[in-house]
């Protein structure tokens, strides 16, 4: 990786919440957390989990949606060479407070990749329609429940469907 790489440390387990600590976070957070970081300005992602804090018991299969986050974000990888431009139209720290569904977009040659994410959603059958805009271009995903939205947009059609 060059000077500017950005590489995040990750992990598939709770820490800073102490009635949860070390314990597995949920199925779509695990792919979630394969995928955001890309669209925030990581060039790789170094997933840690603490050797000592596995027990017989523990069951791994949280890290298939892991990599089947990251298998998914495969799937477009151009998108993340060469030129390219971050959309980040909210910091995340405010969809924390205002706890409004997420997304981030990846915009080049006249692309734009798009990652949502509703982690509020009340159960697995919410529906919300998230607005999604870049520059004169708008357009709108449609969540359900905590799905991991990951499609991208071609900007010269004129609908506003995903194109692959």
């Amino acid at each position: 990786m060059g000077a500017d790489s950005l590489l995040f440390f990750v992990s598939v387990r709770y820490f800073y919440n102490p009635s949860v600590k070390d314990k597995f976070i949920k199925p779509y957070m695990a792919e979630a957390t394969a995928i955001f970081p890309f669209f925030s300005g990581a060039n790789g992602l170094w997933l840690w989990d603490d050797p000592l804090n596995h027990n017989r018991d523990e069951n791994f299969g949280l890290y298939e949606h892991f990599i089947n986050g990251l298998y998914r974000l495969s799937l477009y990888k151009n998108m993340f060479e060469g030129n390219y431009e971050l959309v980040i139209p909210t910091p995340a720290r405010d969809y924390n407070d205002t706890q409004k569904p997420i997304w981030r977009g990846v915009f080049k040659d006249n692309n734009l990749l798009v990652a949502a994410h509703n982690p509020y959603a009340k159960s697995d059958n919410d529906v919300v329609t998230v607005p999604v805009a870049y520059k004169n271009w708008q357009g709108s995903v449609t969540l359900k429940g905590y799905e991991v939205f990951l499609c991208k947009f071609d900007l010269s059609l004129t609908s506003n469907e995903p194109s692959g």
